[in-house]
């Protein structure tokens, strides 16, 4: 899936409050909106993290599956992103943000057990995220299906 995200352009001196934003877009799979759905639950143990669509093993390939699984997985970015416990979560920003080989490099890390660092968050990305970091970009509209 195609995932864009708007965001200000802090580089160009622009603040989100200007109404001037770019866009970036990642590419993740299912697999990897999995993945950061049991990030979101170690990192913040407590929170009621929102649930993904289902998997289907038959007619995956199904267009009405496909669109509603895309709908599915947007509406759980956006859920992730509005809420007050997970929006500014490490792993969050890392899903939006990270290009592939960073992703990759971020999923593949062993976690620390949660709260292991004082924080009472998982510091298996070098303490990005926590309270008080900023959120990562609003996920768009723009989620995309896979290509075949």
């Amino acid at each position: 899936y195609r995932v864009a995200v708007h965001a200000a352009d802090p580089s160009a001196g622009v603040s989100a409050a200007s109404g001037i934003m770019q866009t970036q877009a990642v590419l993740r799979r299912y697999t990897d909106f999995r993945w950061l759905h049991g990030q979101l639950r170690r990192e913040r143990c407590g929170a009621v993290v929102p649930p993904l669509p289902e998997k289907q093993a038959v007619s995956r390939f199904d267009p009405e599956f496909v669109e509603d699984r895309r709908f599915g997985l947007e509406r759980f970015l956006r859920r992730c992103y509005v809420h007050p416990e997970l929006r500014d979560s490490a792993s969050l920003g890392i899903f939006l943000q990270a290009d592939d080989l960073a992703f990759h490099a971020a999923k593949n890390q062993k976690a620390a057990p949660p709260g292991s660092d004082g924080s009472g968050h998982d510091g298996a990305f070098n303490g990005a995220g926590g309270a008080g970091a900023p959120s990562p970009p609003m996920p768009t509209s723009a989620l995309a299906p896979p290509h075949h």
